[in-house]
């Protein structure tokens, strides 16, 4: 078994049903040189037979597909659904998947990672992808790579609000000395954790310790704190610029009660192209993480 032992103290139905679910797949990316190494990338695989349609969810900074467990039991309720293949993967160095000693964890290496599961896992396939968050960043940076493959975008309050040069702003570099002394162990600290999570959503009582265990569980891996500060160091996903670049239909969802991101700023990232290519959803009395609290209007 390749979860924490701290799995064991998880209590909520859907998260659990999740984790029974999740598998383990080897995937070989090309790194410097000729060297290929094997990715032991954490999935959750819904499959069905000849289908066509796959729907991929990418999960939020720190993050992982457990953040999904709401939205995918709608999913699998939902009848419009039922003949498509739904994937969930972790990201290199998030959630489940472990990074290699010998491999960095940048925004460029978790994209290489990301498609290079997908494409392995479902070779020839065009793809819908849904990302929240930092994961909508991943998505656009898949489809400005690989716009071919990428049938469709939604992205769940996408973390281009402010101007994303891919370097690190001051404040990015004060928290990196801050680090330094205290060490990135308190990123998966309750009281962080806790704050951030009061923070995100509109409907406080979703602020549980039950939610908060299932949010922190993915920072018990043995690779966690390596890629969190490799990450954290190598800047973020410099999207936001090339959004006008993009071919792909989308459709673009907020809370509009967004607590850890600028809902304007974010949405001005998108005034610039067809509405016809690009649609917006704002979703009332609903915070940064619309998949969590309010599944039923996102599926």
């Amino acid at each position: 078994d390749f979860l924490p032992t701290q799995t064991k103290d998880i209590r909520d139905t859907l998260a659990r049903q999740v984790l029974s679910r999740l598998q383990r797949v080897n995937v070989p990316i090309l790194i410097e040189g000729s060297e290929t190494v094997e990715v032991p990338t954490s999935i959750f695989l819904r499959e069905s037979a000849n289908s066509t349609q796959v729907l991929v969810l990418i999960h939020g900074f720190d993050s992982s597909c457990l953040e999904f467990r709401r939205l995918i039991h709608e999913l699998e309720q939902n009848q419009e659904f039922s003949g498509w293949t739904l994937i969930a993967v972790d990201i290199l160095g998030w959630g489940f998947t472990e990074k290699p000693p010998s491999m960095l964890c940048g925004p460029d290496e978790k994209t290489t990672h990301m498609w290079c599961t997908l494409k392995e896992m479902f070779p020839g396939t065009r793809f819908h992808l849904c990302g929240a968050s930092l994961g909508g960043n991943l998505a656009i940076q898949c489809a400005l790579s690989f716009p071919n493959d990428v049938q469709s975008l939604t992205l769940i309050a996408p973390a281009v609000s402010g101007e994303q040069t891919g370097e690190k702003t001051p404040v990015q570099q004060a928290f990196l000395e801050l680090l330094r002394p205290i060490g990135v162990e308190i990123l998966k600290s309750r009281p962080l954790r806790a704050m951030a999570q009061k923070m995100a959503y509109f409907d406080k009582s979703y602020a549980t310790d039950e939610f908060l265990q299932i949010g922190r569980l993915h920072t018990f891996m043995s690779s966690w704190k390596e890629s969190q500060l490799l990450f954290l160091r190598l800047g973020g996903f410099a999207v936001r610029q090339r959004i006008p670049h993009l071919s792909t239909p989308m459709l673009v969802i907020w809370g509009a009660e967004d607590e850890i991101l600028n809902i304007r700023e974010g949405l001005r990232a998108f005034e610039g192209l067809d509405p016809k290519q690009c649609k917006i959803e704002t979703i009332p009395r609903c915070g940064h993480v619309p998949h969590v609290e309010q599944p039923h209007a996102v599926a």
